[in-house]
Parts: C-alpha cells; sequence; structure tokens
C-alpha cells in the first residue's frame, strides 16, 4: 500500500497544471531578454573575426604555393621532354614564368604566371606575394642547374616556401 496522497485518474495536481501564480503564461522574450541576446552574439562575432582573417590567409597562401609547386614541377617536366633548359625565374614586375632556352634564346612557355600578387594565369590570390630567391633552371636530365627557394607571403605575415634542390626535388616547407 502506498502511503500519502491520492489523485483521481484524469484530475491535475493545482501546482503542476501548467499556470503560474498570478495565472497567465508568458509567450516570446522580453525586450531585455533579446538585448542580452544580441549583445552576446556580437561579442562572440567580434572574437572569431580574427581568427577567420587567419584562417582565410592560411588557405589562400596555400593555394598560391600549391601553384607555385606545381608550375616547378611542369617547367621541370618540360626540360626532360623537350631535352633542353627550361627556367623559372621572376622579372622586374614581380611575375613568375616559365622560359625554354631555344637556338635564338629564351622563349616565354604557355603556361601561365604566378604573380608577384600570387595570381596571374592560374587564377588570381589577393594579398599573397610571391618572392623567387633568383632564376631556377633544370636541365634536360631534370636537375636544377641553379637551385632556389620560391617564398610565399601573406598579408598577415603566414610564410611558406617552395625549395628547389640541385638534384631537381621540389619541396614545400
Amino acid at each position: 500500500m502506498v502511503k500519502g496522497r491520492v489523485i483521481a485518474s484524469g484530475a491535475s495536481d493545482r501546482r503542476g497544471g501548467g499556470y503560474r501564480r498570478w495565472g497567465w503564461r508568458q509567450q516570446g522574450y522580453t525586450y531585455t531578454e533579446s538585448l542580452v541576446v544580441i549583445g552576446v552574439l556580437s561579442i562572440m562575432a567580434l572574437t572569431a573575426t580574427p581568427i577567420f582573417s587567419e584562417v582565410m590567409e592560411n588557405y589562400r597562401v596555400r593555394a598560391a604555393t600549391t601553384r607555385m609547386y606545381s608550375q616547378l614541377q611542369w617547367a621541370r617536366q618540360q626540360a626532360v621532354t623537350e631535352n633542353t633548359d627550361v627556367r623559372v625565374r621572376q622579372d622586374l614586375s614581380g611575375a613568375v614564368g616559365v622560359e625554354r632556352k631555344t637556338a635564338s634564346g629564351w622563349q616565354v612557355v604557355p603556361f601561365g604566371v604566378v604573380s608577384a600578387s600570387g595570381g596571374g594565369g592560374l587564377g588570381e590570390t589577393p594579398d599573397v606575394v610571391v618572392n623567387l630567391s633568383g632564376e631556377i633552371v633544370f636541365s634536360a636530365s631534370g636537375r636544377a642547374k641553379t637551385a632556389g627557394t620560391a617564398t610565399v607571403t601573406g598579408y598577415y605575415g603566414t610564410t611558406r616556401q617552395v625549395a628547389v634542390s640541385p638534384g631537381g626535388r621540389i619541396k614545400v616547407q
């Protein structure tokens, strides 16, 4: 036998009946509650903005680094395929291009360029600068006659490098 108060089926306890002490239910939120929520969300958004900027810069620098790596790989492949010297160099405007050695001199190879701002024929990457340490020349064997490094730098200082060893190995650092 259970001791205590017995409630008939279908009846409701006065305290659990779903109404408040004053007899009305609150619908929605007050103006003050809404302002507090908006304030908290604003602070969270302001805190996340610098982090988002850093993440976007990392993606931009990675994209420009990948394009530079691809361009160097392609130049090395062209040197082996065409059995001639191929160089990658940066001109006075800062654009990085590929040139092939011919009997009449160096000829530009249509691949697209990686400009000093990271863009060019492969797509634009804003706020990214590419600097080549000097010209990189690949021989017909695929080895690098002159090794070098391409440094990719973002607006906020994020830096990655693509290095070419004397053996012709291209490595992202």
